[in-house]
């Protein structure tokens, strides 16, 4: 999961083979779970694989 303050925008998408500043690792259940902020919106990447 990112994070973009001058968008207010979450993205959640596959794991980096690399680390990323200020991306977080989620399991699937909290993937599925989370939600944005009001008036944040949410874009989920589902099914790409990071390599």
């Amino acid at each position: 999961m990112t994070y973009d303050y001058d968008s207010s925008t979450v993205v959640i998408g596959p794991l980096s083979m690399t680390p990323v500043p200020g991306g977080f690792d989620l399991c699937t259940r909290h993937a599925d779970a989370l939600t944005a902020p009001r008036g944040w919106q949410l874009i989920r990447h589902i099914g790409i694989s990071a390599g």
